[in-house]
């Protein structure tokens, strides 16, 4: 499968970002207000940047967790205009924070200041906010048009002005929040039920479903605990293709997409669970090029065309992680 590539360091972002540099040239602050670590990642090829490569919160002028449907496609960087707010509305950019790369690519980023006093409030008094990578090619240390490179494609940031119990009809977030920063995964699930596992029609598995061996999975299917691309959280039922071949496909149901994977270290092709929408897979996955999958690693990516995951699970379906059959 042919996926996010994770930064090796060497010589991808030549002239911009050494091994163990920050992506700001910002002194330390003191004690970090809120603090978090992933993989730096890249969607393909050798990215060469001549310029300072910069990241930081963009805090954004609506409420997206109050997006009607029609509107759950846009982006959460661009289309601001097709949401009815005022002219001018604009993402505002904090750059109080920190990003220190090490080798092979793992990130930390630290936030120093509360948001900007023109940031965007939400009614339960929390802001919302992406984080973007731009290349600053006139390197006056802010953002300008053109200059966008990259960003957290399925984190959300927000800053709490109070404290909020998961159970609070005004609480969007789905868990305890406290005062201050947090962050997101995206999707939420933004009410949906989780969905549940049954067997498919015409065979006796339970695609997609948690299983710690092969008997949770039905008298059929086969329990991974991890594929190509690494652990899978609580176990994944999958259904063989000796049982249904290739050339039966059309006896797929549509819960069915063939992945090439493999099972204890051995080349595996199996049916996974399908999917439109996140919404249709289990906790802690997301629907990925149609197939539930684990969520990723928090990561920024370098990509010009990022775009940023939708905040409900129901909006669509994230394009990361790609399955192989055929």
């Amino acid at each position: 499968m042919a996926g996010i590539r994770y930064m090796a360091c060497a010589g991808l972002l030549l002239g911009a970002l050494g091994c163990g540099d920050g992506l700001l040239g910002e002194q330390y602050r003191g004690e970090p207000r809120f603090s978090y670590a992933g993989q730096m990642a890249t969607a393909g090829g050798e990215p060469l940047y001549t310029h300072p490569l910069r990241t930081g919160i963009f805090w954004l002028p609506y409420d997206p967790t109050a997006l009607a449907l029609e509107d759950s496609e846009a982006t959460l960087i661009d289309g601001f205009e097709r949401l009815g707010l005022a002219p001018g509305a604009a993402l505002i950019e904090q750059s109080s924070i920190a990003v220190d790369v090490a080798f092979p690519g793992y990130f930390e980023l630290n936030v120093f200041a509360e948001p900007p006093a023109d940031a965007y409030v939400a009614e339960n008094g929390v802001s919302y906010g992406v984080l973007l990578i731009y290349e600053d090619t006139n390197e006056n240390g802010v953002f300008d048009e053109g200059e966008l490179a990259g960003g957290g494609p399925s984190q959300m940031v927000y800053f709490a002005r109070e404290a909020m119990a998961e159970s609070a009809a005004e609480n969007p977030l789905e868990r305890t929040v406290s005062a201050g920063y947090g962050l997101i995964e995206l999707p939420l699930r933004c009410g949906e039920p989780l969905p549940t596992y049954a067997t498919e029609e015409g065979f006796d598995v339970l695609l997609g479903a948690a299983c710690t061996g092969d008997a949770a999975c039905g008298g059929q299917g086969v329990c991974l605990e991890r594929d190509y691309e690494g652990i899978l959280p609580g176990g994944y039922c999958v259904l063989p293709l000796e049982v249904l071949p290739e050339a039966d496909e059309d006896l797929a149901t549509a819960n069915m997409t063939l992945v090439e994977t493999e099972k204890d270290g051995v080349e595996l092709k199996a049916w996974y669970r399908a999917c439109g929408s996140s919404a249709e897979c289990r906790d802690g996955y997301t629907c990925q090029n149609d197939v539930c999958l684990p969520d990723q690693l928090s990561s920024l990516m370098l990509d010009r065309d990022i775009r940023i995951e939708g905040t409900c699970a129901i909006e669509h379906e994230v394009e990361q992680r790609q399955p192989g059959g055929g």
